[in-house]
């Protein structure tokens, strides 16, 4: 587990310096593994904070093409914040579940969080460079920023918020969903 993060952070290091380079060598990969890479890397920190993590997915997913170190960003990014709200409301029914799912044209991730959804004030803010609900310590507001960045630049997707109801073993929760959308090959 200790390997698996210090080979993530390298990869990171390397991700950032060439964030801005127009050339990079875009592959084809699967986005459930990349998917399952990121909850490995935040395994232990949601474990910590009791949080369930539940992924329903479906079967034989299509592979994309693109950036799978920046798509495990984006993942990684979304399931930090997740972690941090569901942390500061102290509940005892923290869950996040996670749907993978594809269509016609498209690979879909629907992140959710049980954390009561995002406020109507922040809600067209979230993904503007320096905007953050988090105590200036503790956030910088440009996760969702790059991230939205990733998958609409570099990627042709998009990503998407909302509040929504989800159900987990016929349980109601609701929370915000992150949406993004990523074209297949």
């Amino acid at each position: 587990s200790i390997m698996k993060y210090v080979e993530f952070l390298n990869q990171t290091i390397e991700d950032f310096r060439g964030f801005f380079r127009q050339d990079k060598q875009k592959v084809e990969f699967s986005v459930l593994k990349v998917l399952k890479n990121a909850m490995t890397i935040t395994s232990a920190v949601y474990k910590d904070n009791q949080i369930n993590i539940y992924l329903e997915k479906q079967e034989n997913l299509s592979n994309i093409n693109g950036l799978p170190s920046e798509l495990t960003q984006v993942f990684l990014n979304i399931l930090n914040n997740a972690k941090d709200v569901l942390k500061e409301k102290n509940s005892n029914k923290k869950q996040v579940y996670i749907k993978l799912f594809e269509n016609k044209k498209s690979i879909v991730v629907e992140i959710y969080d049980s954390a009561g959804g995002i406020a109507l004030n922040a809600k067209d803010k979230i993904f503007d460079p320096y905007f953050t609900t988090k105590h200036k310590s503790q956030g910088t507001g440009i996760g969702l920023y790059m991230s939205k960045d990733i998958i609409e630049k570099h990627m042709k997707g998009s990503l998407t918020a909302t509040n929504s109801d989800f159900f987990i073993d016929n349980n109601h929760y609701f929370g915000a969903c992150f949406k993004i959308v990523l074209p297949k090959i």
